[in-house]
């Protein structure tokens, strides 16, 4: 299967591939261990994997070398907030191969990335990303001195619809190694359902829409929430719509992260337009759609929503479902008494939400409530610098 819109060009970019390693080294797999326990250090399986790490990362070498490497198990649980939404969690050893396969072919799509697209490109973020969507409604609107309008869009059930087929295609022409090629084929069609480790309550497990659940998906379609080759293969998917919207379109403040997307302009009727074009390319090139009741055309000087914050002119807020979620949490971890290195990552976390906003008052009350927990807890000056020393 072909797709309608070919969005990197023609084959003539392959000439910068022509010096890329053939297969995998020793050093490349102990630089994707290295970045993978970044954040995974303390889970059980990387525990278990680093009781015998030389051993076991050669044993995963020579697997990957001689082309008999498969991947394992995952284990799938469900998590409510902000939204109920299935979680799988590959192994740890093959995490390393996620980390070894991004770092040897990621920056070879991100160089044909557009500027805006802001969600798991080094350098980019939800922080960037909302400062992007401020400095572009201050653009469109001369600094507020005329109307603008915002349009949001964002994708119908977008990881769980993506057609790894589709996704196939789009990579091929990126990745002529033949060794890599086929740890990207085996890699991206690695269905977890059949083997699946469940972890949680059975009723936790059906408040997951059918529609909404890689239990239920059809074949060849879905990628798991969770691990890093799922978020940088919805780039790779996303950057056939970046490029429609930027290059045909012509929709200069644009702004993308994962499957949500906005677009600034003063012209309201430009606007009205867009959602009907770009719901047609994805479904003739991508095989997916806009969601129906999630599209929206406002006024910027009424306030939009913005990953988590509400942007309006001259001030940023917090979105009140982020500081009820956030609260939430730090005082079920205080309730519970976790332990102080758990509650003070927590707390970090959300200072650092909360600094990127106006909540000089919503940062006083949460070192009240961890004063009154027992947790010494100060926030300085600055909003932007909280601290929290335990």
């Amino acid at each position: 299967m072909r797709t309608a819109f070919v969005p990197y060009g023609d084959r003539e970019h392959g000439n910068m591939l022509d010096h890329v390693n053939d297969t995998v080294t020793v050093s490349a797999l102990f630089q994707a261990y290295y970045d993978c326990r970044v954040t995974k250090r303390n889970s059980s399986s990387a525990l278990k994997f680093e009781e015998n790490l030389e051993r076991n990362l050669m044993d995963l070498y020579y697997e990957l070398l001689s082309g008999q490497y498969r991947p394992g198990r995952c284990t799938v649980f469900v998590v409510e907030h902000p939204k109920v939404r299935e979680v799988w969690a590959a192994d740890f050893r093959d995490r390393i191969v996620h980390h070894l396969l991004y770092n040897h072919i990621a920056d070879r799509f991100h160089r044909r990335f557009i500027f805006d697209s802001y969600a798991c490109i080094p350098g980019k973020g939800t922080h960037k990303a909302v400062a992007r969507m401020e400095h572009f409604s201050r653009s469109v609107t001369k600094n507020h001195q005329i109307p603008g309008f915002v349009l949001k869009m964002d994708v119908a059930n977008f990881f769980v619809s993506i057609n790894r087929l589709v996704l196939e295609n789009l990579m091929e022409p990126y990745i002529p190694e033949p060794w890599w090629w086929n740890l990207a084929r085996t890699v991206l069609h690695r269905d977890p359902v059949p083997d699946a480790v469940i972890v949680g309550r059975p009723e936790t497990m059906r408040k997951v829409p059918k529609h909404k659940s890689l239990f239920h998906a059809p074949a060849h379609t879905g990628l798991p929430i969770g691990s890093l080759n799922s978020q940088f293969a919805a780039n790779i998917v996303m950057n056939v719509v970046d490029q429609y919207a930027k290059h045909e379109l012509k929709l200069t403040h644009y702004v993308r992260y994962v499957d949500d997307i906005t677009v600034f302009s003063a012209d309201a009727k430009h606007l009205a337009t867009t959602p009907a074009k770009i719901d047609a390319l994805m479904q003739s090139a991508l095989l997916l759609k806009l969601h129906p009741n999630k599209t929206s055309i406002n006024k910027i000087e009424y306030g939009f929503d913005a990953l988590g914050y509400i942007i309006r002119p001259n001030s940023r807020y917090l979105r009140r479902s982020t500081v009820r979620n956030g609260m939430r949490k730090i005082k079920g971890l205080c309730r519970s008494r976790a332990d102080d290195e758990t509650v003070r990552q927590t707390a970090h976390s959300y200072f650092a939400i909360f600094g990127h906003a106006n909540s000089w008052k919503l940062q006083g009350k949460l070192v009240a409530y961890l004063y009154e927990a027992g947790y010494a807890a100060t926030v300085p000056d600055k909003v932007n610098n909280s601290t929290f020393p335990l």
